[in-house]
């Protein structure tokens, strides 16, 4: 089902501290009768929509049924949104403004002649996605006067050296970048932004504990051809942060999809450019599914070659498989 606005998380509610209460139900059956208006081929939902924010205002609820296109309904907070549809099982999702994170499906029933009200328990999503330093690093074949542009999907929450429209370097070939007296290993970046669902497969990755995590992305890392420096910038920035986790999933993207969180211009072109980011989300200590091994690439490094690493926390609702 395609994706049109960022809406209510109902199932899970995550909280921002990710602690171990993850799940509460999406829906809340307030009554279901025999309704004397409606024949046994006919039935009739009713859901409540008291539980969304009276500060949202006028709103547009979009929602779906068995799988089918969407369908746009506006609201204001306390209305009812009433469904005509037929005896049987019903899967509904409902979608609702830009702060909020999608519903996941609901698997509802009901009889010939019945009216059934739910209340669906809406709340606020976990908050916004923050890429974690990207780093670039530039290894042309000989001294080169470089401009590079960083244009991310979200705002720049910090770059360094600082950054206006772009940055611009004498780039030498074993990678440090001069400016004037100054000079630097690796770029740096990051944007606040909402990394979409769609750009993980839910049934590939690796669940592990946080210990674990390190020797899993050093493996990662080699196979994609990161040198030991570039690596041990890696571990010493993000394995402090995942060894305190009990259990995570972890989910790598790897090169021209990473255009999802920003594009990258480079003049004079680069021969090769790898990006390698890992996207990762603490998940309840009893999830451990079984998932499909990721295949990573090769990163090619003949020619002016460039690399850029970074990295996301993202909601656990964003990775759940819909049958846990």
């Amino acid at each position: 089902m395609k994706k049109l606005l960022l809406a209510l998380l109902s199932i899970a509610s995550f909280q921002a501290n990710a602690s171990d209460s993850y799940l509460m139900m999406p829906y809340t059956l307030i009554y279901d009768s025999v309704d004397q208006n409606l024949n046994q081929d006919q039935a009739l939902y009713l859901f409540d929509l008291t539980t969304l924010d009276a500060d949202l205002g006028e709103q547009q609820l979009i929602y779906s049924i068995d799988g089918g296109e969407n369908l746009f309904y506006p609201y204001s907070a306390g209305d009812t949104l009433a469904i005509h549809t037929v005896p049987g099982a019903h899967s509904f999702q409902f979608y609702a403004g830009q702060e909020y994170a999608e519903t996941r499906l609901m698997q509802l029933e009901i009889k010939g002649g019945h009216r059934s009200m739910y209340r669906i328990n809406f709340s606020r999503a976990y908050k916004i996605d923050a890429v974690r330093k990207p780093v670039i690093y530039l290894y042309p074949e000989e001294t080169t006067d470089v401009s590079i542009k960083v244009d991310p999907v979200g705002e720049f929450t910090f770059t360094y050296p600082n950054i206006d429209l772009e940055w611009n370097f004498a780039c030498e070939p074993y990678g440090t970048l001069k400016r004037e007296e100054e000079a630097y290993r690796y770029l740096f970046w990051e944007s606040e932004q909402d990394i979409p669902t769609q750009l993980i497969n839910k049934k590939e990755g690796v669940v592990l504990s946080g210990t674990d995590a390190v020797e899993y992305l050093e493996i990662q890392m080699q196979q994609f051809g990161m040198t030991s420096e570039e690596r041990a910038d890696f571990i010493t920035y993000w394995g402090p942060i995942l060894q305190t986790k009990s259990n995570l999933y972890i989910y790598l993207l790897f090169n021209e999809v990473c255009d999802a969180f920003a594009s990258l211009e480079i003049s004079p072109k680069p021969t090769q450019i790898g990006r390698f980011y890992v996207l990762w989300a603490t998940v309840p200590d009893n999830y451990n599914p079984s998932l499909e091994s990721q295949e990573v690439p090769k990163m090619q490094r003949d020619g002016f070659t460039v690399l850029e690493w970074g990295g996301a926390e993202v909601n656990a609702s964003k990775v759940l498989l819909e049958d846990f």
